[in-house]
């Protein structure tokens, strides 16, 4: 049996699709994370994740002294990091994000070692000054080592002219068109947000939105969060009551990843209104159910979308222009279903983790 070793800052569900896909072909999977968060949220009942441990304290430590001895807490790390590959002793290592400093010694590791594997990111490349050093230090494995990246940015955007063996790998998610599922239950229109209780997400967008529709008796919003930022969450709950929407809004916290499909299956549209967000599974899960998906400018999906005409986008921050959409969406219900048909097939075109997984391996090297 073979061995994939995923070394992440955590085990995040976008992952969910591709660790099912390996663990069915009868591989062990082993996941090293640097943040572990509660099971519930994410895939462990896929694969349970271990703690990266020394480079913590090592980041902790590198704090108290001066910047120029702080790389020197690199070398425990390293030394660790090797013990660990050595220990899994994996056939194919999948590291996330190569800049941060418990993927940059792993790497280094793996390559000491001799190991298959490929680095994943959803960095855009638009890089501040401040970042350049990375830059490089990317392009040295990229030239010098010969290391596939690959990202799940899609590809209508340029994500780097630089680096040269960069690959587009979208997202795994099951087809799930032949489920059957029906629109507009209770006669309503309904709407589903998923997000976690976070500022950046701008949940008080779509309530703005729904304030402003004209028919809220027709439209019934569900928002599946998690627990994050209780000062956030305490202003999105004031909104709903001072806007007198309580009957038309449910919040529901802490919904297992494995219980989601729940969610999708009752929900017409989808709608993703966060900003900075470089690219949401959740968006592409709602697409996998048959939902109308409406997604903030502020997304590197945005396009991916109208191209594809699988999804409508609104202006980042502007509730009003949401609100039409969301209105042109309930005067025009055969266009929820339309929208909800052409992201399911463009699901199963793009997104069929047995080809995912089949080039993801291809690529270790």
């Amino acid at each position: 049996m073979k061995d994939v070793l995923f070394i992440l800052p955590r085990l995040h569900t976008n992952l969910n699709g591709i660790l099912c896909e390996i663990r069915d072909r009868n591989y062990r999977l082993n996941s090293l994370c640097l943040n572990i968060w509660d099971g519930k949220h994410e895939g462990h009942d896929i694969v349970l994740p271990e703690k990266i441990k020394i480079l913590g304290l090592s980041r902790a430590l590198s704090k108290l002294l001066p910047r120029g001895t702080r790389n020197a807490f690199l070398v425990p790390g390293l030394f660790y990091a090797i013990r660990q590959v050595r220990r899994i002793n994996p056939d194919y290592i999948i590291i996330r994000e190569p800049y941060m400093a418990f993927a940059i010694v792993f790497t280094m590791a793996s390559i000491f070692l001799q190991k298959k594997m490929i680095i994943y990111t959803q960095w855009s490349f638009e890089m501040p000054r401040s970042q350049i050093p990375m830059y490089f230090w990317m392009h040295l494995l990229s030239s010098r080592f010969r290391k596939n990246f690959y990202t799940t940015l899609p590809p209508v955007h340029p994500i780097s002219n630089h680096l040269t063996n960069f690959h587009y790998i979208p997202f795994a998610l099951q087809d799930h068109s032949e489920t059957g599922r029906d629109y507009f239950e209770g006669d309503k229109i309904n709407i589903l947000v998923v997000s976690k209780m976070q500022s950046r997400k701008r949940i008080e967008d779509v309530i703005i939105a729904i304030k402003n529709l004209t028919n809220l008796k027709d439209i019934a919003l569900r928002v599946v969060s998690m627990k994050f930022d209780s000062k956030y969450e305490a202003v999105v709950l004031d909104l709903i009551n001072e806007s007198g929407l309580q009957d038309q809004i449910e919040i529901i916290f802490d919904v297992p990843h494995r219980k989601m499909n729940e969610y999708y299956l009752g929900a017409d549209i989808f709608v993703l209104p966060a900003e900075n967000e470089p690219c949401s599974v959740s968006q592409f899960e709602a697409m996998s159910y048959g939902n109308a998906v409406i997604i903030s400018s502020d997304n590197y999906l945005s396009e991916y979308l109208i191209k594809n005409q699988a999804g409508l986008s609104f202006i980042n921050r502007d509730a009003m222009d949401l609100a039409s959409k969301i209105e042109y969406l309930i005067n025009n219900r055969v266009e929820i279903v339309n929208l909800g048909a052409r992201g399911m097939r463009l699901i199963k075109k793009n997104h069929d983790p047995r080809l995912v997984v089949d080039k993801l391996l291809s690529l270790c090297g």
